[in-house]
């Protein structure tokens, strides 16, 4: 998908944390397959990068996209939940989804102990961020 839309993806520094190895792997690649579906062919532009905070770490996925209105950011994490149509449309086609790839994320973040957020405006692009505790849960393993 990278390639046919010739997405271009720059990353800076990323934390090292600590997690299990699959469900952190799948916040990435969710994340970054929401970008790429979001933003258009040959101008799409993804940015990820990450850092410490006093009570953790963070990482972050940043895209030139399409963006969400106000109105539906909080939504967005719910299970089922996407926005209409009308206000996904890429190249002229409306996105295709399932309104599960968001929901997940938000689980896996929550069950390291963390949480996801986004900002966004609808034309504007979209960042989502993912902070994790500087402690993983007693059954998290180490990256």
């Amino acid at each position: 998908m990278i390639g046919e839309k010739q997405v271009r993806i720059v990353t800076g520094d990323l934390p090292v944390v600590r997690g299990q190895l699959g469900k952190l792997g799948h916040i990435v690649t969710n994340l970054l397959s929401n970008g790429i579906k979001y933003v258009s062919a040959e101008h799409g532009l993804i940015t990820v990068r990450g850092g410490e905070a006093d009570d953790g770490a963070w990482f972050e996925v940043a895209d030139n996209g399409i963006g969400i209105a106000e109105e539906y950011q909080r939504g967005v994490f719910d299970l089922f939940c996407r926005v209409p149509d009308a206000e996904q449309v890429v190249d002229g086609a409306v996105v295709s989804g399932t309104g599960v790839g968001l929901a997940l994320v938000k689980q896996l973040a929550e069950q390291h102990g963390g949480r996801v957020s986004v900002q966004s405006r609808f034309g504007g692009g979209s960042v989502f961020r993912v902070a994790l505790p500087r402690r993983a849960p007693a059954t998290a393993a180490t990256l």
